[in-house]
């Protein structure tokens, strides 16, 4: 019973899977992958005055929340 599992050859039990080869993306052209999968994904994809809108409010927020961290960091000492 201990050489039923024995392997008399060198090929591996469960073979290899090889990774499909796929072509270099630039890091543009992933960018604009993500972005158009996140466009459709909230279903504004052929609206642009819808992603102004949102992409907009959100990069807002952002730049008004880092002007406040900074003019707070000059005015009293970061």
């Amino acid at each position: 019973m201990s050489n039923a599992l024995q392997i008399k050859n060198d090929e591996a039990i469960i073979s290899h899977s090889e990774r499909p080869q796929q072509t270099p993306q630039t890091p543009k052209d992933k960018l604009l992958t993500k972005y158009h999968a996140l466009c459709e994904w909230f279903g504004i994809d052929g609206c642009k005055e819808s992603q102004l809108y949102f992409f907009g409010t959100f990069f807002a927020s952002i730049i008004l929340f880092t002007i406040t961290y900074v003019m707070g960091g000059v005015y009293y000492g970061f």
